[in-house]
C-alpha cells in the first residue's frame, strides 16, 4: 500500500479551494491550484484567492479597480480591452452593486455553478479578489477586458503551468 505524501496546496479543502495547509513542490515560483485552467462550465477556472498569480493583474485591480470594473462589463459585453466612462462614474458611485453585477454576469455567462447569493457574499466580503477572478476568468476564456497602468497585455496563463 502507497501513501501520497501531501505537501502544500495538494489537499483539496472546502469549497473546493485548496487547503492553505499543504502546499506543493511541483512550482517554485506559484501553487498549481492557482494554475489550473479548466475550462469546462460549472466551476471557475482559477480560485478566489489566486490574486498573485497575475501580479501586475492584481496590482491594477487593486489599485484602479474603477476602471478595472468598467473594463470587465464591456469585456461581458464583448468588447475586449475597452474603457467606459459611464461605468467608471456608476462604479464609483456604487462599487459593491457593480462589483456583484459583474460577478454574478461572468457565472451566469460561463454556466459557472455559483448561487446569486454566494456571488454577492463573495463580492461583498472579499471585493477585489471577486475582480481579479473575474478578470483572470474573462481572459482565460478569451475576452481580455485590459489594462490601466501595469497591466498592458494578456497573460498567458497556460505558460504559467
Amino acid at each position: 500500500m502507497t501513501t501520497k505524501r501531501m505537501t502544500p496546496f495538494s489537499y483539496p479543502g472546502r469549497f473546493g479551494l485548496p487547503s492553505p495547509l499543504f502546499f506543493s513542490s511541483q512550482s517554485p515560483l506559484y501553487p498549481p491550484f492557482v494554475l489550473l485552467i479548466s475550462h469546462m462550465s460549472g466551476q471557475w477556472s482559477s480560485p478566489l484567492f489566486g490574486c498573485m498569480v497575475d501580479v501586475m493583474q492584481c496590482v491594477d485591480t487593486w489599485f484602479c479597480a474603477l476602471c478595472a470594473m468598467s473594463r470587465q462589463w464591456k469585456a461581458i459585453e464583448g468588447q475586449a480591452d475597452t474603457l467606459d466612462v459611464t461605468m467608471c462614474v456608476a462604479a464609483w458611485c456604487c462599487p459593491l452593486c457593480v462589483n456583484i453585477a459583474i460577478r454574478v454576469k461572468v457565472a451566469e455567462k460561463y454556466s459557472i455553478d455559483e448561487a446569486k447569493p454566494v456571488s454577492c457574499v463573495t463580492a461583498w466580503i472579499c471585493g477585489q479578489c471577486s475582480l481579479c477572478q473575474t478578470h483572470r476568468e474573462l481572459s482565460m476564456r478569451g475576452t481580455w477586458p485590459g489594462g490601466m497602468v501595469c497591466h498592458k497585455q494578456p497573460t498567458d496563463y497556460a505558460a504559467l503551468k
